[in-house]
Formats: structure tokens, C-alpha cells, sequence
């Protein structure tokens, strides 16, 4: 077992050790407060990244969302590289599952503060609260749009159901540009395009904003970039229809407040499934299937007791190098880094780890010389000639960025 064989994870500020079996191969410090290693066993071979993250550094952890959209958007996804770039980040790893029919992510999405997708139920999250601490499990989140009320009646209230979500019977959706052009609802609903008055939007995760309402309309309307759409369908349809109609016969004002909690992911935040680690015990799910209990590459997010964020990947279906994790070994694993928390990101072909803008993991995905042609497969056989290993687009990333805010 790894926990038996675990060296004890170095102090903040010092040199990391490699846990019990393995050796490391390459470590990097270039950057002031973060570390990266590669650590490769040799029996049974895994080849791993791992980036240990000072909380006390001028760096802070980014989402990063594909073409800046959890829907809509074209191309559908963007690769872990392109979005380091594009934030100029330091390091990067993938994030969250991506729904194959809709190409958007599964989970809720936060970034830099603003809450950008809500939570599906039964999907887990990667975390980053108002006070900069990582957590992993459910997001607990709750939403709506008030008027101020009086002395003389209490505030005119229609709860949220959704952000940047599909919407189904009987919900109010709210949607803003991160969504797409537009929020591809049928004309069976009603929708309110409101004009955001407030600082610090378009919506703030753990705040308010305001919004004046604007328009009244009836399906698929155009998301401005100045505004945001309210939503909906059958009772919330309705819900909406009285809202309008009150604030046109000035029974409630036309200026609105629109509150959004999310507790613990005030900042930053990321889909992802399972919870591998909490309170510093492997949480091991029961589950036979070959996700949980075949080796494959693994992405994996964490922290240790002192705040130290720890982002891993693990490559994998490479019986010459790299073979992959299960789950309960990836739990070890990260127990063995002195993770007291850690949660499953995207694994797979998907697996990506960037440093300095440059993919330095080996994904499964390879483009292979074979029979006289060039073909890509994850799993290339004898007299197969590797010519690359191909890096997979994804939704999500989560990058490591100077902390600008911190050092002004």
C-alpha cells in the first residue's frame, strides 16, 4: 500500500519527497512558491505530474472556461494549452467532465467570482472559498431577484432554479454571455432581458447586483453583453409575467437585485466526481465498474492540512511507461502527498499537464505510424510506430496565475 510506503510530504517552502516506490525525475522551483515534480515508479510502472502550490504566494488558482462559454460556443471545447495561454498562466491541468451530446461541462463553474454555471445534482466540485481556501464535494448554492420592498410590504421575490443551464418545466433560468449568443429556449416561455446597473458583474458568486428590468419577450433572445436574461417556463413562466407586469404598473420598482450564494465557491470553482479523499481517509466508492476500478490516467485536485493546493495527473493505458491509477490507488496516492482533501477531475484521454505553456504529460491519445498510414489510438499495439501524443480539447481548466490583486 502506498500510505505504508509514504515519505512524509516536505514542509511549505522546502523540497519535496518523493512517496514511498517512487523517484523523482524532474523537479522545478522557478517559480517562487510552487512546486512541480515528476515522479515515475518503476514497478508497475506510472509516470506522474505533481504541482504543490504555496497558499501564501503571489499565485492563485483560475477557471478557465473554453472559448470563455459553457455553451454555444464554436469550437465546443478548447485544449488545456490554448487556455493557459490565454490567461497566462504559469500551470495548468484539465477540469471537468464534458456532457458528449452537449458539449458543456457537467458542473457548476465560478470564475474570478463570478458564478457562471450552477451545480447538477450527484456531481461533485472543486472549490475555492472567499477566504482562498480549496474544498472539494457539493456545491451548496442558492439564487433570486427581489425588489427592496418597504415599510408598508415585504420584498417581491422570484426564486432562481439555474444559471447558464438548460431550462426545464417550471423554472426560472437565468442566463448571462457565458452562456451563448442567445439562450436557445423554445416560445413555450416567457423572458425578461434586464440591464445590469450594479459593479462587479454580471453575476457575483456570494453577492448581489443590480439590474433594471428592460424587456419583456417570449423565447430564444439575444444574451446582451451589458445585461442578463431571466427565464421561464409554466409556473415560472408565470412567475415572471407578474413580476413584469407589477414593475410596469409601479407596484414594485423596475431596478431589481439579483442574489447569488454560493458557499465555499465564492471564487473559484470547478465540476469533478468522486470525492477521493476527506479528512485525510480515502473515501472508496463501492462501484465495480471499470471506472473506479480499471487503471486509467487520472486528473486530481487537492489540498494538504497547512492549505497547500496539490493539482496531479497520472498518465495511463501506456504499458511501457505508464499504466494509471484506479480510484482507491489515485486516493492513496494523494493521501501519500499529504492530501487532506481530493476530488477526480476528468481523466482519460483528457488528462493534461501544462508548465509554462507546454503540455508535458504523455495523454493516451497518440498518433501512431501503422500498416503504411498514420491513425490515432489510445492504446497502440506491437510494430505500432508513436509519432505524438495528442492532446484532447476539454471545457475546462483549472490554471495557476499571478495574483496581480495581491502584489499591487
Amino acid at each position: 500500500m502506498l500510505l505504508a510506503l509514504a515519505v512524509p510530504w516536505a514542509a511549505r517552502g522546502g523540497r519535496t519527497h518523493a512517496p514511498g516506490g517512487y523517484r523523482v525525475v524532474h523537479r522545478d522551483q522557478s517559480v517562487a512558491g510552487a512546486e512541480h515534480l515528476r515522479l515515475v515508479r518503476d514497478n508497475g510502472p506510472v509516470v506522474a505530474n505533481v504541482l504543490r502550490l504555496d497558499p501564501r504566494s503571489g499565485l492563485r488558482l483560475r477557471t478557465v472556461l473554453s472559448g470563455e462559454r459553457v455553451a454555444g460556443g464554436a469550437p465546443a471545447y478548447e485544449k488545456t494549452t490554448s487556455m493557459c495561454r490565454r490567461v497566462n498562466c504559469l500551470f495548468a491541468v484539465n477540469a471537468d467532465f464534458a456532457n458528449l451530446a452537449t458539449g458543456e461541462p457537467v458542473g457548476a463553474t465560478v470564475v474570478d467570482g463570478q458564478f457562471t454555471r450552477s451545480p447538477v445534482p450527484h456531481h461533485h466540485q472543486f472549490m475555492v472559498g472567499r477566504d482562498g481556501k480549496v474544498s472539494v464535494g457539493n456545491l451548496i448554492w442558492s439564487g433570486h431577484i427581489s425588489d427592496a420592498g418597504g415599510l408598508l410590504r415585504t420584498p417581491f421575490t422570484v426564486g432562481i432554479n439555474g444559471v447558464n443551464v438548460s431550462r426545464q418545466s417550471d423554472q426560472v433560468i437565468l442566463y448571462t454571455a457565458n452562456w451563448a449568443a442567445s439562450t436557445g429556449t423554445g416560445g413555450d416561455g416567457v423572458e425578461i432581458v434586464a440591464r445590469v446597473t450594479g459593479a462587479g458583474g454580471p453575476l457575483p458568486a456570494g453577492g448581489s447586483i443590480g439590474v433594471e428590468l428592460v424587456e419583456l419577450r417570449l423565447g430564444d433572445s439575444p444574451i446582451p453583453p451589458w445585461g442578463v436574461v431571466l427565464s421561464g417556463s409554466g409556473k415560472g413562466a408565470d412567475a415572471l409575467r407578474l413580476m413584469w407586469a407589477k414593475s410596469r404598473k409601479g407596484e414594485i420598482t423596475s431596478r431589481m437585485t439579483v442574489q447569488i450564494e454560493s458557499f465555499g465557491a465564492e471564487k473559484q470553482s470547478v465540476g469533478a466526481y468522486p470525492v477521493l479523499v476527506r479528512d485525510g481517509r480515502p473515501v472508496y466508492l463501492s462501484a465495480r465498474d471499470g471506472f473506479t476500478r480499471s487503471r486509467h490516467p487520472r486528473t486530481i485536485g487537492g489540498r494538504t492540512a497547512d492549505g497547500t493546493v496539490l493539482l496531479v495527473t497520472v498518465d495511463g493505458r501506456q504499458p511501457c511507461c505508464s499504466i494509471g491509477m484506479t480510484l482507491p490507488e489515485a486516493a492513496d496516492f494523494m493521501i501519500a502527498l499529504g492530501a487532506v482533501e481530493a476530488v477526480n477531475l476528468d481523466g482519460g484521454g483528457s488528462t493534461t499537464f501544462v508548465a509554462h505553456g507546454v503540455m508535458v504529460n504523455h495523454p493516451s491519445n497518440q498518433l501512431v505510424f501503422r500498416n503504411g498510414r498514420t491513425v490515432v489510438d489510445g492504446t497502440p499495439g506491437p510494430g505500432d510506430l508513436v509519432l505524438a501524443h495528442l492532446e484532447r480539447p476539454v471545457t475546462t481548466a483549472l490554471a495557476v496565475v499571478r495574483d496581480y490583486r495581491r502584489s499591487n
